[in-house]
């Protein structure tokens, strides 16, 4: 049987899902640094590698995990074989990405296809709109995104299952906020402090976003609205939608539960307090 080198980040996942990806790590023969012995906790942002995997093993490990443990975030390449390997990226929520690969695990694009691609494009179209549609799902833009963002909130140092790693080190600060590529990232509990210190109300990420812990959520920042017209007209309109408007309000009040995430950013961020955009939402308590 064909075999190759197979390698697997997870940057992201629940408490209780930890065992059912470190069940499918074992069984996939993966050591941690491609280390002598089974790991026997599940390390985040560490590589677990073997040498030899069967061809289509990449595959194979993506189905099980996103299965058996969904909230997972990870990424997982084969070394080619004859031609090229295979790249697995899958964020929660953004979705998966699946693309030929190097052997260090780079995606690689046929360049004539994304060429012949874009000369079929309407007249006018901006990359801007391309990469917005059909160009993130070729070029997987939005998961890769979403993977460095991920990959930037975790702490520096050695895993602590490594084989010569110090098990006893302290555990490093948490970062609260950063931003990589078309993402802002923001932690929960920085969210809530800052929406009670604003508003002058307690607030609660968690409930309103019904968040499990070790999770992250996409969340849009928005200046504007859309509002449809009975004609099927879509206008922009600056401001919170009515629903959401309403939302708030009642909850200021004291009257309403706590608003969605995006209600509370694309308020701070129509009033200049925050970036509009797309955020990341870190919930882990």
């Amino acid at each position: 049987m064909s075999s190759a080198p197979l390698q697997l980040l997870i940057y992201a996942i629940s408490d209780a899902e930890r065992p059912a990806a470190l069940k499918a790590i074992t069984e996939a023969d993966l050591r941690l640094g491609y280390g002598r012995r089974q790991p026997t906790s599940l390390e985040l942002g560490e590589l677990y590698g073997t040498d030899e995997a069967s061809v289509g093993k990449s595959a194979e490990l993506a189905d099980t995990l996103r299965r058996d443990a969904p909230s997972a975030a990870f990424e997982i390449w084969q070394d080619p074989y004859a031609t090229v390997g295979h790249y697995v990226a899958h964020v929660p929520g953004i979705g998966s990405y699946d693309s030929a690969c190097d052997e260090d695990g780079t995606p690689l694009v046929d360049v004539l296809d994304m060429a012949q691609r874009l000369m079929a494009l309407p007249s006018g179209t901006t990359v801007e709109a391309w990469l917005a549609a059909e160009g993130n799902g070729l070029l997987g833009r939005r998961v890769l995104d979403a993977l460095d963002a991920l990959r930037d909130m975790l702490p520096d140092g050695p895993p602590a299952d490594a084989d010569s790693a110090d098990a006893s080190r302290p555990a490093p600060a948490p970062r609260l906020h950063t931003q990589v590529g078309a993402f802002h990232l923001l932690d929960y509990g920085a969210l809530e402090d800052y929406a009670r210190e604003h508003y002058g109300r307690p607030y609660s990420a968690v409930v309103a976003q019904e968040g499990g812990n070790d999770s992250v959520y996409e969340v849009t920042a928005s200046l504007t609205h859309t509002l449809v017209y009975g004609d099927g007209r879509l206008v922009e309109q600056p401001g919170l939608a009515p629903n959401d408007r309403q939302d708030l309000d009642l909850w200021l009040s004291g009257e309403g539960s706590d608003p969605h995430p995006g209600v509370i950013l694309s308020d701070l961020a129509q009033k200049g307090l925050t970036p509009d955009g797309s955020y990341l939402v870190r919930v882990s308590w």
